[in-house]
């Protein structure tokens, strides 16, 4: 506090005054240098009939109101508003000593708890009314001011602290939050060590463990994204606030990465705003967990790390449009602007995003902002916190494949589109080489190219055809029926027609967007779909010799039923063998059908480009079998005899190698010259009438 200037206090008052001055620096010392600026509380009188009048702070419309009608204007206000070192009346001696004899007796020393200064003191109002008023002149005598100055300045020093505990006991409205506590404690350390010119030991506090926990939570608890959700969740429900425990905020100022303390409040004040969480539910053991579960901090670290995770590396991956990719990492940047954009007024925005752009920023929804995968990301989040295990997580990545399949089909379109806009900029339509396929066979000279392309057309279109499973074996039968399966003519002892099921593809997509990596093994139950699939073919074919209450059991001569397996499919051959009713002890006489069983053995180089991961020991499998089952012998009586091949490491004729494996989508684009150079001498040798 600056000296006490002699220019404005006459010489007789300039100890008097220099008394005043020293009160007012004890009283400062103690509530702070800017209490001058705090607002005044209401003032409530009560009498014996019943409460009193309020009188109402200072409020500046309201004085100038007043004033210009009234001239007058009562309110309660802060004593330190007025200037105590100027006199109403300069030049009158004051006493020193009536000042404190009146302090003492309107407010006695040991007081079990202070007494506010309730009287009617007249100040000249200033010319223009200010927000809040200081330095205002008294026009009453300065005696009452100067008593309170001096009674305040003799008890704060000491009853301070209990006088806080005293008044915060009986008005929730003045009790301290716990983060309030914590600034004010830590302010109060710095105070402390002015006093005294140096830093003190923790050993030199009350409490050293609730001193370092509370100036972890002043130094980490501070900016707006920090002290927001903390004061908001005060105003709505008081010293019930969730975050009015020193205990939880040290462990939200401790616990999170530092880059991630902000992202953390902001997730659990989103989630008690969204009502995905309540007020009780938010404790010490939520927010840490324990053994046996997740608390709310790993989880919304987690949260974090898989969205950086998705918008920077997974949905380039998919290939989600550069422009959509910048507005999702716009909207979804924090959780205050979350609410703003996905749950506000306005989402038209959304409109301009291509569908894929959608499902991918819903998808993200789902994962980082609401619960839906909170029971997977739990798994990961008390650990190491990898996201790339998240992004393998069963669950989460067939939601997100959904993604990656529509995006797939968009550009799939855009290709389509772009070529057909290529075609009408170039040639005439008529010209087109699918227009020219799509003319009749007759229309060509005979065994030319042109011809076997148009045959070749109307032979694929007429002999593939692909349907929905029905539910039923009797559907399934008129449905193939119907099909092109009736067609397939077999010559008796001249051809032989196989019947294909590959296990590996049950429930799986096997077109041009199919997955690339390992598939989920689908269960195999041989009295289940599988045998109903099975035997509605041979039935919708007549290619039955005997048929045991509408089963097939033993298929007819030219007629084979191959399945492949995987070779760690566990249980698969005698799951298949139920379904033509074989035992496993069968002999003799009794066998109602043959079985072959075949090894095939993949190229290892060729598995290492699209190997299957699996929770085991082996990183992939180099083989799988081939399950034949024929009413005849198979070699000779479907398949002619042949030299036998002999393989290295093996000295029985069961296998079937080395064949080259390939990713699914080559099977469908590959054109015929790779895959003969896959084939190598083992291509067949077609002659130009042949190469449709």
């Amino acid at each position: 506090m600056a000296p006490l200037s002699t220019s404005n206090v006459s010489e007789v008052n300039l100890s008097y005054y220099q008394s005043v001055q020293e009160d007012m620096r004890k009283i400062l010392k103690c509530l702070g240098p800017d209490f001058a600026n705090k607002d005044a509380l209401q003032i409530a009188q009560g009498n014996q009939q019943g409460d009193g009048g309020i009188q109402e702070p200072f409020n500046k419309e309201s004085a100038t109101r007043a004033l210009g009608n009234q001239n007058l204007y009562i309110c309660a206000g802060n004593l330190f508003w007025l200037d105590f070192l100027r006199s109403p009346s300069p030049g009158v001696p004051l006493q020193r000593h009536g000042v404190c004899q009146l302090g003492d007796f309107l407010w006695p020393k040991n007081q079990s708890k202070p007494m506010f200064l309730l009287k009617l003191l007249e100040v000249e109002a200033p010319t223009d009314v200010p927000e809040r008023p200081s330095a205002l002149g008294m026009l009453s005598p300065e005696g009452y001011a100067h008593a309170a100055l001096y009674a305040a300045a003799r008890d704060l020093p000491e009853h301070k602290e209990e006088w806080q505990i005293v008044l915060r006991s009986e008005y929730e409205s003045l009790s301290r939050s716990a983060l309030q506590q914590a600034t004010e404690i830590s302010m109060l350390k710095k105070r402390m060590e002015s006093d005294v010119g140096r830093t003190l030991q923790p050993a030199e506090l009350v409490n050293q463990l609730k001193q370092f926990g509370l100036k972890k939570v002043y130094e980490k608890m501070k900016g707006p994204e920090m002290l927001g959700p903390i004061l908001a969740m005060e105003e709505k429900f008081g010293t019930k606030s969730c975050f009015n425990s020193l205990s939880k905020l040290h462990l939200l100022a401790t616990k999170p990465e530092a880059n991630r303390r902000v992202w953390v409040m902001q997730g659990i004040y989103d989630w008690l705003v969204r009502s995905l969480l309540t007020n009780d539910e938010v404790t010490k053991n939520t927010l840490t967990g324990d053994r046996n579960t997740c608390g709310l901090i790993p989880l919304l670290e987690l949260k974090m790390l898989c969205l950086e995770h998705w918008l920077s590396s997974m949905m380039a991956r998919a290939n989600i449009l550069e422009k959509d990719r910048a507005v999702i990492r716009r909207v979804l940047q924090d959780h205050a602007s979350y609410r703003q954009e996905m749950l506000g007024s306005d989402v038209s925005w959304q409109g301009n995003l291509a569908r894929s752009s959608l499902e991918a920023l819903q998808f993200l929804e789902k994962l980082v902002f609401n619960k839906q995968f909170d029971n997977q990301l739990k798994q990961h989040a008390r650990g190491h916190k990898n996201v790339e295990e998240v992004a393998e997580n069963e669950i989460i990545k067939e939601e997100w494949s959904k993604v990656i399949s529509i995006r797939e089909n968009e550009v799939a379109e855009q290709k389509v589109r772009d070529k057909m806009e290529d075609q009408e900029d170039g040639d005439a339509p008529a010209e087109t080489a699918l227009h020219q396929m799509r003319r009749a066979a007759n229309e060509f000279v005979e065994n030319g190219q042109e011809y076997w392309n148009s045959l070749a057309n109307t032979t694929v279109r007429r002999y593939v055809s692909c349907m929905v499973l029905p539910a039923t074996q009797g559907q399934m039968q008129r449905e193939l029926t119907n099909s092109c399966l009736k067609d397939v003519i077999v010559p008796e002892g001249q051809r032989s027609c196989l019947t294909w099921c590959d296990l590996d593809y049950m429930g799986e997509n096997m077109g041009v967007n199919s997955q690339i990596g390992l598939r989920r093994l689908q269960p195999l139950d041989g009295n289940g779909e599988i045998k109903s699939l099975i035997q509605a073919t041979m039935l919708a074919r007549g290619a039955q010799v005997k048929s045991d209450q509408g089963e097939i059991t033993v298929p007819a001569p030219g007629e084979i039923v191959c399945f492949h397996a995987a070779s760690d499919r566990p249980g698969a051959i005698s799951e298949l063998r139920k379904i033509f009713r074989l035992a496993a002890a069968t002999r003799g006489d009794t066998i109602d059908c043959e079985q072959k069983d075949i090894m095939v053995v993949f190229q290892e180089e060729s598995v290492r480009s699209r190997k299957k991961r699996i929770k085991g020991s082996e990183a992939y499998r180099c083989d799988s079998y081939l399950h034949l089952f024929s009413g005849l012998t198979l070699i000779p009586g479907l398949v002619p005899e042949k030299r036998r091949l002999h393989y290295d490491g093996f000295n029985t004729g069961n296998v079937m190698g080395w064949v080259t494996c390939l990713q699914p989508n080559s099977l469908w684009e590959a054109t015929r010259k790779d895959k003969e150079k896959i084939l190598g001498p083992k291509a067949l040798k077609l002659t130009t009438a042949e190469q449709i």
